[in-house]
């Protein structure tokens, strides 16, 4: 199982199972920053058989301050490096400028994720962006299977 992470006050959670990669990630949205994050985790995750996990790294530049106050999404990447390690699961964080070379745009990622059936049915942004880590995080470490998937987009 794959997990893709977009952390925040509201986390974006991605579900994937590569032998079933035909089917739509599962996809949620984790509220209460790092306690609620903490409870689902516990909860949901630690008995799960987790073989990867992708995050969307949290990157202070000088106009952080005015883009968030946000402390969860960092103390989250925390959290699930640690438990990553604990687990000696494979961890890879993904910044947020990442998204922009394999999709171009947001509008076109987005465009990406809705053609793929993957966009959450009550149109969370959160999920979306999880989704969104998980494409690329495919892409990177199973290509094979992202290139299934895009095909069949690119082929509509």
């Amino acid at each position: 199982m794959i997990l893709a992470i977009d952390p925040g006050n509201v986390t974006g959670i991605a579900w994937f199972d590569p032998s079933e990669w035909e089917k739509p990630p599962r996809t949620e949205e984790i509220p209460g920053g790092l306690i609620g994050f903490v409870d689902w985790w516990e909860t949901k995750v630690w008995s799960r058989d987790l073989n990867q996990v992708f995050v969307e790294d949290f990157i202070i530049r000088p106009d952080t301050h005015r883009k968030t106050r946000e402390p969860a999404a960092y103390e989250i990447i925390g959290y699930v490096k640690g438990k990553c390690h604990v687990r000696d699961t494979f961890c890879m964080m993904i910044g947020p400028s990442e998204h922009t070379p394999f999709s171009g745009y947001k509008k076109q990622r987005t465009s990406k994720i809705k053609r793929l059936g993957w966009s959450a049915p009550s149109k969370d942004m959160h999920a979306d962006a999880a989704a969104s880590i998980l494409l690329l995080g495919l892409t990177r470490m199973h290509p094979k299977i992202a290139h299934h998937l895009l095909k069949e987009i690119v082929n509509d």
